[in-house]
């Protein structure tokens, strides 16, 4: 089986950084809707730059209904253009111009959007695009929860087994439904489509298996004492997956439990790994993120599954958290520099490496374990009990008398 490299390389940087925030606050008892099911809000390109779309029907007519009074149709020839100007939409199709306060974007079961920006190229997508105030010219796509899961399988997992597939699939659907039953501010919008959640790319019309992994797994979820987890992965565990509240606070949820998957993932590209920067590089860098550290970066403490927990420098007093050091050289240097905490630093005259193994938090489901795993033999309902300690796989539905499910926080 042909090994395919993951869709995106910005593996789990804002993610990551969403679930320390996350995991910082209390948790509480929280539910989700089961009514909510048919209508994920995903706010598109939250994370990028966007002054203008362009947007074409694709297989059958959209319908544009402007300021929820005037009804245009679309045809699959033709485009309309959108700009965002003031607090007003400016609309360009053909001859013809509105200006909106708000409008939508509808399409029928079979017809999909085609969406254009200079920074995100050609996507498709289903369901229907929102413009309003709160969203500005990142639109909110509404779509059914299999139809976001069929494209975060294929934005996530570049892979082609099937049973990784349908692993990434369980997860992708148990993740959307802890975020549309986790109550805060964002209440217009249940999921961004980046790495601050998950990848939704929209339709991936040029590979439907990816959407045969969502409808051989319809439904399905993992589930602990009957309520929805928090179905976290990352990229390469490195040969051991870590405890939750070792990198993030919070208490220790028993499903994320670290363990060894015996190198599952040792075909990942990110299996080991070393960054290295010049002593000068390493010394600016240093002295303007951390001013009152003073000294050599030294490792002070590791975690039970050998990852670095806590770092410090030979003339200061202060506790430097490894993962908030990692996301600050990820920010700084991109995802390919310190992939992981599992690392040792190696020091020279000219300068300083770091050496290490896995990319990303190391918590629950190992993307590259998973394919090793499948690859020899175990099917996606194994490999799910493997990482995520005494789960059921249940349907979403799996109790007809409540409308809402519990999250196992």
């Amino acid at each position: 089986m042909k090994v395919l490299y993951f869709c995106t390389v910005k593996i789990l940087i804002a993610f990551i950084f969403s679930l320390v925030l996350f995991f910082d606050g209390a948790l509480h008892a929280q539910q989700v809707s089961l009514s909510r099911l048919n209508e994920v809000r995903v706010w598109l390109f939250s994370d990028i730059q966007v002054d203008e779309l362009r947007a074409s029907p694709k297989n059958s007519p959209f319908e544009l209904v402007l300021d929820s009074k005037k009804t245009i149709e679309i045809e699959p020839s033709e485009w309309i253009s959108i700009r965002k100007q003031g607090s007003f939409f400016s609309i360009s199709h053909g001859n013809s111009k509105w200006k909106v306060k708000e409008f939508e974007i509808k399409t029928d079961e079979i017809g999909l959007v085609n969406l254009v920006s200079v920074k995100s190229s050609y996507r498709y997508y289903r369901g229907e695009l929102r413009f309003n105030s709160k969203t500005g010219i990142r639109p909110l796509n509404v779509v059914s929860l299999e139809d976001y899961v069929a494209s975060v399988v294929g934005s996530e997992m570049n892979f082609e087994n099937p049973e990784a597939l349908k692993v990434q699939a369980v997860i992708s659907r148990t993740y959307a439904l802890w975020n549309l039953g986790t109550a805060g501010k964002k209440d217009w919008y249940d999921l961004t489509d980046h790495t601050m959640n998950q990848v939704y790319n929209g339709e991936l019309i040029e590979k439907p298996w990816y959407r045969d992994a969502a409808l051989a797994t319809s439904g399905e979820i993992a589930t602990f004492t009957n309520k929805v987890i928090l179905a976290v992965f990352s990229s390469t565990c490195g040969g051991h997956t870590s405890d939750n509240e070792t990198t993030w606070s919070g208490k220790a949820l028993p499903y994320l439990r670290g363990l060894s998957d015996h190198d599952a993932c040792k075909k990942s590209p990110h299996f080991s790994w070393n960054f290295s920067l010049s002593k000068k590089e390493w010394n600016t860098w240093f002295s303007n993120h951390y001013p009152s550290y003073k000294g050599d970066i030294e490792i002070k403490k590791r975690t039970s599954d050998d990852r670095v927990s806590e770092l410090s420098t030979t003339y200061s007093q202060g506790i430097i958290k490894a993962n908030d050091f990692r996301l600050k050289l990820i920010k700084s240097f991109g995802a390919r520099s310190l992939k992981s905490t599992a690392f040792e630093i190696i020091k020279s005259p000219d300068s300083i490496s770091f050496v290490g193994k896995g990319m990303g938090h190391g918590i629950g489901v190992c993307q590259w374990g998973t394919l090793g795993l499948a690859e020899s033999g175990w099917n996606y309902k194994d490999i799910l009990r493997f990482y995520y300690g005494g789960i059921e796989i249940k349907d979403v539905y799996f109790d007809p008398k409540k409308e809402y499910l519990e999250l196992a926080n």
